[in-house]
């Protein structure tokens, strides 16, 4: 057993009888999500656990019983209470009772014999991640396990090992906004025309977490984020550096874009304001680390879905050539309009 992850162990019935057992999580991201208990007349006579992506493990023999009940946990309830009873001749485990964080109480035992001393036992961060104890044909000893405090947790080692396969997956060509101008003067003077704008839009990133310990404790990501980088006209996913960020972030950012020329008579130009959004719903793999109030630590594999929204710099088309943002003058065109116009093409 992992001991530096889990507050000691508190075994309350006999000593010697049965067999020694044990299951437990933690270490690895399981924790317990349902237990099963079967009483007898003057003792536990057996209990059934299920752990995260495990199968149930029974220890006892519920052969006999005089009842049962069950108890599921639910994401994130924690155990804020526990206190256990032998049966009163130290022979058998006799009798829980645990409280959660939800205010909801399991209170359960043997159904002829009265209760009789009560151990309270240190439920540490209240994660409860196994059982421990003696059994054989009834529950003859019994002890929780529980997770120590945890002080922090997150997300490291984050890589996405689909991005490279299609390196425009979920990018497309927004046109912002569209302008024309045409110089009609007949007395040989130039016209100056100015294109300028700007559009907010939201980029986002967040990564999914559905291990069992993501529940209980608040969590960050130390991670790159994909971006969409437009390089030449064309549009790739490519990776930031690597720093720590919330597992949930949303930013405003303001695109925008400004260009001037001047037309001479007779001449004419077309623009159009683009950018590049990029949408992305990938797989991701890391570890998830989790940090103990006395310095120790661990962390195990998991994966999970990252989805994110990234948009390039605006470029400015200019009659079917990409220029940027802050390109220079625009030489001269063929007439392609009638007067000077601004219009938006697409509405984000």
């Amino acid at each position: 057993m992992s001991q530096f992850v889990h507050t000691p162990v508190r075994v309350i019935g006999s000593s010697s009888g049965g067999n020694p057992f044990s299951t437990f999580g933690g270490s690895d991201g399981r924790i317990v999500e349902r237990i099963l208990v079967y009483s007898g007349g003057w003792q536990i006579k057996a209990i059934t656990v299920w752990l995260t992506n495990s199968r149930a493990v029974t220890f006892g023999n519920p052969s006999g019983n005089t009842g049962s009940r069950e108890f599921v946990f639910q994401n994130g309830e924690r155990i804020t209470s526990l206190s256990l009873w032998g049966n009163g001749a130290g022979t058998r485990a006799g009798w829980i009772r645990f409280k959660t964080s939800t205010n909801r109480v399991f209170d359960f035992g043997m159904t002829d014999w009265g209760r009789r001393e009560e151990f309270p036992v240190d439920v540490g961060s209240g994660i409860f991640i196994g059982l421990q104890g003696r059994a054989n044909l009834d529950v003859d000893a019994l002890g929780f396990i529980f997770l120590k405090h945890v002080v922090s947790a997150r997300v490291v080692d984050v890589r996405y090992p689909t991005l490279a396969l299609d390196l425009q997956a979920g990018i497309r060509s927004v046109t912002l906004q569209g302008f024309s101008s045409r110089n009609n003067n007949t007395n040989g003077q130039p016209t100056n025309w100015r294109f300028e704008g700007s559009r907010t839009v939201t980029e986002s990133s967040s990564w999914s977490n559905t291990t069992a310990l993501s529940f209980h404790v608040g969590w960050n990501v130390e991670a790159s984020i994909p971006f969409v980088a437009s390089v030449g006209g064309s549009g790739g996913w490519e990776l930031s550096n690597t720093f720590t960020r919330e597992r949930t972030t949303s930013s405003e950012r303001s695109l925008t874009w400004d260009q001037s020329g001047t037309l001479n008579p007779g001449q004419s130009v077309s623009l159009a304001a683009t950018t590049k959004e990029g949408i992305l719903n990938i797989d991701y793999e890391g570890a998830f680390e989790v940090v103990l109030r006395d310095g120790n630590r661990f962390r195990y594999s998991f994966s999970g879905t990252y989805d994110g929204t990234s948009f390039t710099t605006v470029d400015v088309i200019l009659d079917g050539t990409r220029r940027s943002a802050s390109a220079p003058e625009v030489p001269e065109q063929p007439e392609v309009s009638d007067e000077p116009e601004v219009h938006d093409v697409f509405e984000l």
